[in-house]
């Protein structure tokens, strides 16, 4: 995977700043390309489901995850073609990873012990909180404080790797929340 990082933006209209350009692999412009075909309309919130998936993205950036197997299972975990066909042409372990990825709400023990389906889960919830801190979306950030608690229990690990990540939800699930009313105010 070549990421190139380019200049840091400012946060404009509530937008997530990218600060990357990816060049990856076949395989990964593959998955990209079929997801995006696969997608469509789709929308999350108010904004094209790519835009979330390159969110996304730039959070495993951010926090130093540079593994193309992860990049490209995210686009793989959206692309609307059979499971077959997925491992053809993707290969068993980016389509495992994608599963992973994609069942949180039914994960089981032994895709709970998956350091990298936790990478992946970590980054997608951070994502999805910074989309609803950023948006004033006040329902759906109350809802990810809400659930954390399960959700930490569900995926927390004593890992070196996610120990960053992990404070940041802290931070905003547990001290933020307490103050929550008065954060979307400022």
């Amino acid at each position: 995977m070549d990421i190139k990082f380019t200049k840091q933006s400012k946060i404009s209209d509530h937008k997530m700043p990218i600060s990357y350009s990816l060049k990856g692999s076949n395989v990964y412009n593959r998955a990209k390309l079929m997801a995006i075909m696969s997608l469509g309309e789709r929308q999350y919130y108010n904004h094209p489901f790519r835009k979330h998936i390159e969110d996304i993205e730039q959070t495993l950036i951010d926090y130093g995850f540079e593994n193309e197997d992860f990049f490209t299972s995210i686009w793989v975990s959206n692309c609307d073609i059979p499971f077959k066909k997925k491992l053809e042409m993707f290969g068993k372990d980016i389509v495992r990873l994608s599963y992973g990825f994609n069942r949180t709400k039914r994960i089981n023990e032994s895709l709970k012990g998956n350091t990298d389906v936790v990478t992946l889960n970590l980054a997608q919830r951070i994502s999805n909180i910074n989309y609803s801190i950023n948006n004033q979306e006040h329902t759906s950030f109350d809802l990810y404080v809400k659930t954390y608690d399960k959700y930490r229990e569900s995926f927390y690990s004593e890992s070196d790797e996610h120990e960053k990540m992990w404070k940041y939800l802290d931070f905003c699930c547990i001290e933020v929340a307490d103050l929550n009313s008065f954060f979307f105010f400022f």
